[in-house]
């Protein structure tokens, strides 16, 4: 959906200098295929380990176990999604922390607006 969207804002001038990959290229949509596909599945060995410690779905555990997977749940998209990023584009610190500072807060909005619209049973 990202990449659908920056493919979007392809066309106007003055955003092709903010661009990491050539949104023009059809191959671009393959790659944000990929993406999505690393993203999704870099999420499924932090719920294994949840569910083998009796974590149920949703939940982030108690104490510091919890606030461990609060952090992983937070960031576990990205290391799939950089993984494959990586192959396309530098990976730089500064890429590093502005990815996981915008997914932070987008985790964030985005739970309180699923809450808000009742399709989540907690706010967290």
């Amino acid at each position: 959906m990202g990449v659908g969207l920056q493919d979007v804002f392809h066309y106007f001038r003055g955003m092709r200098s903010l661009e990491l990959l050539n949104y023009g290229s059809p191959a671009t949509l393959g790659f944000g295929l990929a993406m999505g596909a690393a993203a999704m599945l870099s999420e499924l060995p932090n719920s294994l380990l949840k569910r083998q410690l009796g974590i149920v779905p949703g939940a982030a555990g108690r104490g510091v176990v919890g606030v461990m997977f609060y952090l992983l749940d937070q960031i576990d998209m990205l290391i799939g999604t950089w993984v494959v990023v990586g192959f396309a584009v530098p990976i730089t610190a500064m890429r590093l922390l502005c990815s996981v500072v915008f997914l932070f807060v987008a985790h964030q909005l985005l739970t309180v607006v699923g809450y808000g619209l009742g399709m989540r049973a907690n706010a967290r």
